[in-house]
């Protein structure tokens, strides 16, 4: 059972740190690009979005929050790695734009199936 605990949270605990690396190379290239474009705009997210957009938040703190909390082999080390996912999925939900943007293009595909 420890094996599997081992896999399963290192899987996702390196997916999530690549994820976000990606995501921030990303919004580098947005802010590089948006620095040099004619014009600019401001997005203002509507309440349904935005509710949408906590709601999924959410749910992927409370998930992580759990995975972490019934994992055995983090013992001693919970608190480390309840922060770090808090801090990963935060800037990923608030702070970046490309994910923002992924989010939400993502979010109008499954509601048009």
């Amino acid at each position: 059972m420890i094996k599997t605990d081992l896999l399963v949270i290192g899987t996702l605990q390196i997916s999530l740190i690549v994820f976000t690396f990606f995501i921030i190379v990303g919004d580098f290239r947005y802010k590089k690009a948006s620095k040099t474009a004619e014009s600019s705009a401001d997005v203002i997210r509507a309440d349904k979005s935005m509710a949408n957009l906590l709601t999924v938040y959410g749910a992927v703190i409370a998930s992580f929050i759990y995975l972490i909390d019934t994992v055995s082999c983090l013992e001693g080390h919970r608190v480390l790695f309840i922060l770090l996912n808090f801090l990963f999925i935060t800037y990923l939900f608030f702070f970046s734009t490309c994910f923002r943007n992924l989010f939400f293009t993502f979010s109008k595909t499954i509601r048009k199936d």
